[in-house]
């Protein structure tokens, strides 16, 4: 065993800023830093003995190992004797994605890695369209499938005269409002796009079918919502960049002016993801956005294919 001992940042006060211990348990082994930040922090005080121990241990004559345990110990000892202890710091956890429930989620249909899933109340020819149109989406950019299959991505429908907040991904929302004041516990909200953390997106069933009871008939809900799941969870910097851009020479040419598109970047993508498949009351279809930036249907043509 041998451990290098590095002592950082002596200030005047004779207390150690920094401890930087390397442990290497064997010599095929890459030594393994530990880094022990801030005067007397907890991680220091809770190892003060442990190193000293540790120290006694190092492989070196007998007069060297005593020099070294005595000069370290002194230094240790001052810092933990010296030096108020400092809270630490905890990082922040990186989202985890969200399963889903099988208790709930009765039916299940699978396209390219992704789930369809549906409670019992769902007609199984929602859950037929809904594959129908993320296979038409996923079609396009090579890579965009394993993406999002790799973030454990999944598309929920909800009932239709149903909640979306009876679906248990998005139960964390009953009793609170979206961003224009609509309670999530209404039948005003129909859809949301998966976001990291929580890769499942919702539709709504009436929807898939174009049943009369569908208040957003000449409208794609699932286009909409999947557009969102996949700028969120695929989008590299090099497409957020681009999309902002786009979204940006848009807002200034007001082409598309007082239409949903205009509000922030993830509706203008939404938007023009739906336009481009041919299902957006507000902006048209293709030839639309051929007109108003060609750029911006080379783009989407990019990205879904042609």
């Amino acid at each position: 065993m041998v451990i290098i001992v590095s002592l950082l940042g002596l200030n005047s006060g004779a207390t150690i800023d920094r401890v930087l211990v390397y442990y290497r348990p064997h010599r095929f082994v890459s030594a393994t830093p530990f880094y022990l930040l801030g005067d007397a922090s907890r991680d220091l005080t809770h190892r003060c003995d442990d190193l000293g121990l540790r120290a006694y241990a190092l492989s070196m004559r007998k007069s060297l190992a005593l020099l070294a345990f005595v000069a370290l110990f002194t230094f240790l000892g001052v810092a933990c004797r010296s030096a108020p202890a400092q809270p630490t710091a905890t990082a922040t956890p990186s989202p985890v994605a969200t399963p889903v429930v099988p208790e709930y989620y009765v039916q299940h249909r699978e396209v390219l890695g992704i789930q369809i899933i549906a409670p019992e109340a769902v007609l199984p020819l929602a859950l037929e369209r809904a594959v129908e149109i993320v296979m038409m989406m996923m079609s396009g950019r090579d890579g965009l499938a394993e993406c999002m299959k790799s973030q454990r991505a999944a598309l929920a429908i909800i009932p239709e005269d149903h909640f979306v907040t009876e679906l248990p991904e998005f139960s964390y929302l009953s009793g609170k409002n979206d961003s224009n004041g609509n309670p999530y516990d209404s039948l005003n909200i129909r859809g949301l796009g998966a976001i990291p953390g929580n890769p499942v997106t919702a539709t709504s069933e009436e929807n898939l079918l174009k049943s009369p009871s569908d208040r957003f008939w000449n409208e794609d809900i699932t286009v909409h919502e999947f557009a969102h799941a996949l700028m969120n969870l695929c989008w590299s910097k090099a497409d957020r960049k681009l999309w902002t851009d786009l979204y940006m020479l848009s807002k200034d040419s007001e082409v598309f002016f007082n239409t949903f598109s205009q509000v922030n970047l993830d509706e203008f993508f939404a938007e023009v993801s739906q336009s481009y498949f041919g299902v957006n009351n507000e902006i048209g279809g293709r030839l639309s956005l051929d007109l108003s930036n060609h750029d911006l249907l080379t783009a989407l043509q990019e990205f879904y294919g042609k």
